[in-house]
């Protein structure tokens, strides 16, 4: 089966028709841009990709899967501070949202190489030491034992009908990676909004939209586009909301994707704990210290606990977190100053109990109607 092209329309049937076959729900359609989530997307792979995705087997211990920690009934994430590897011990993140990642231009918290699917996928599988799944300890036997036996090598067949050899790591990846840009959500309240439904959503919500993009709370400067996320691609930079601003530049004019919001500031002088040194493990340079992807906030509300680490339990505590400026959190345990390195749109708001009761009505207006649960 050929992948789909990137047709307006006619290809409309064809993506209702994959949706069932995985047993995704349909509302996990774009309502607006459905070719651009579709593009590419071959169904009998993302078949294929659903059943590894729940597989066990490609875990060295075989116990875990790829949705142990990307819990299909919790959006895709896991309700745990950070996910926990082969061997019981935690992994340095918290577990990311998996709905609309294929619009993501960014891929994880704080590595800016990792920027396709196929490539992040290689990460949790196969690396060791520290390691998630550890495939790379019994890949040889998983590939000859499992891979290659019914069910899997059915729908290996039926997903790369030329190859004739058994299948091998790049077959894995790409079958995962079709599965996951089935995961898209684009059907909340504030999406029949801007569609033209007035009534979509409550007036608290409204006024903690006009909050949300407001310059006085600058939320939307690091949240923007229809991801409401710096770190998409360009294409969904693009917002439909008119209240919406341009996603924040740095110096030099890029778009600001990875940021520091206050967190911590560990020692006084900008230091992070153990594993938070976030952009400045791949950069080096002091000024990344503490910075991590700007997340999408598409079904925020069903994804505690929040931040790269977990730490935050609540949505309600994420609002004021940013309405204190940034927690600052020292070693001591006691509020410190900012770190030099913070966003400088992160700061005292000084907002009132009803004005954060309004943002966190914006908030849940984004949730999909119902969360992705495939069968």
């Amino acid at each position: 089966m050929q992948p789909m092209s990137c047709g307006r329309s006619e290809n409309l049937d064809r993506q209702v028709s994959i949706q069932r076959t995985l047993a995704v729900p349909a509302i996990f359609l774009l309502s607006t841009i459905r070719t651009i989530a579709y593009c590419g997307v071959d169904e009998n792979r993302a078949i294929w990709g659903k059943a590894l995705f729940f597989e066990t087997r490609l875990s060295a211990n075989g116990k875990i899967s790829c949705a142990s920690c990307h819990d299909p009934q919790r959006a895709f994430t896991e309700n745990k501070a950070s996910s926990s590897d082969i061997e019981g011990r935690p992994v340095h993140r918290n577990s990311p949202t998996l709905i609309n990642a294929a619009h993501m231009d960014v891929l994880t918290w704080a590595n800016p190489l990792l920027r396709k699917l196929e490539n992040q996928i290689i990460v949790p599988l196969f690396l060791d030491t520290p390691g998630e799944m550890a495939l790379i300890r019994v890949w040889p036997k998983v590939r000859s034992e499992v891979l290659a036996q019914p069910p899997h090598i059915g729908m290996f067949r039926a997903a790369f009908p030329e190859e004739k050899a058994p299948p091998d790591t790049q077959h894995l990846f790409a079958a995962l990676a079709a599965f996951i840009r089935t995961l898209v959500a684009f059907d909340s309240p504030y999406d029949r909004f801007l569609a033209g439904d007035k009534k979509a959503m409550s007036e608290e919500s409204l006024k903690g939209r006009d909050l949300f993009f407001s310059t006085r709370t600058a939320c939307g400067e690091c949240h923007s586009g229809i991801l409401l996320s710096n770190a998409s691609k360009s294409e969904f930079l693009k917002s439909k909301d008119p209240l919406s601003p341009s996603p924040a530049r740095d110096g030099l004019g890029q778009i600001i994707q990875f940021a520091h919001n206050g967190l911590y500031n560990w020692d006084g002088n900008g230091g992070v704990p153990a594993k938070s040194e976030g952009l400045y493990e791949f950069s080096g340079k002091p000024e990344d210290r503490g910075k991590f992807r700007i997340p999408s906030l598409r079904n925020v509300a069903l994804t505690p606990p929040y931040m790269h680490d977990g730490s935050i339990a609540s949505l309600e505590a994420v609002i004021e977190h940013y309405n204190q400026g940034g927690l600052n959190k020292c070693k001591a345990k006691r509020k410190c100053k900012a770190a030099p390195q913070k966003h400088p749109s992160i700061r005292p708001l000084n907002l009132n109990s009803t004005e954060k009761r309004s943002l966190a009505a914006f908030l849940r207006s984004l949730t999909t109607s119902t969360p992705p649960r495939p069968n």
